[in-house]
């Protein structure tokens, strides 16, 4: 099992999936963790999971960027999902007290600004306090067909997206929802 611990991952770039760390068949866990401006060609722009086991608590993924564009003049599709975190081939991604704003997953080369799953794609299971921006595409944190979002989650929509309101250091800023909103 790999933990992570206090880690922040910055301005990494994946040919593949994970701009910022790739789990694939194996257990991990991240405490405290930020995960900023990273890049993956394909999905996962902050953390990719695939066949595995991994637990974020007190982790910010925020301004990553999944789909950069691999194969995208072949299909005019930036490909990838989860530009903050995808979940797939049967990962658990458990979030606990975790923030996934502000990413992004560009759709066409026509409407780079169009996103699909920016921040969360794939299935999650929430143990609360979670700030997801935009939770389309990914199941775990209420939906009209699935169980409501986890004791104190905020959640928006890409019809209704939430904003942190972060400063450059990545704190709340004082008109943020998730000042005093976790649980210790």
């Amino acid at each position: 099992m790999a933990s992570f611990n206090r880690c922040r991952f910055d301005e990494c770039d994946a040919h593949d999936n994970g701009g910022g760390a790739a789990i694939v068949g194996s257990t991990a866990s991240f405490r405290t963790c930020l995960f900023i401006d990273n890049v993956s060609m394909e999905s996962g722009g902050g953390l990719s999971a695939v066949k595995s086991s991994v637990s974020l608590y007190g982790c910010s993924l925020v301004q990553n960027t999944a789909g950069s564009g691999k194969y995208a003049a072949a299909t005019n599709d930036a490909v990838g999902d989860g530009g903050g975190i995808r979940s797939g081939g049967s990962a658990t991604v458990t979030l606990v007290n975790t923030l996934v704003a502000g990413n992004q997953d560009p759709t066409l080369l026509a409407d780079p600004l169009s996103d699909v799953h920016p921040d969360v794609s794939g299935a999650f299971v929430s143990s609360g306090h979670n700030f997801i921006g935009k939770r389309d595409g990914a199941t775990g944190f209420g939906s009209l067909f699935a169980a409501p979002p986890g004791a104190g989650d905020i959640v928006g929509t890409i019809a209704n997206p939430l904003e942190p309101y972060l400063d450059g250091s990545q704190r709340p800023l004082w008109r943020s929802p998730l000042r005093d909103a976790g649980d210790n």
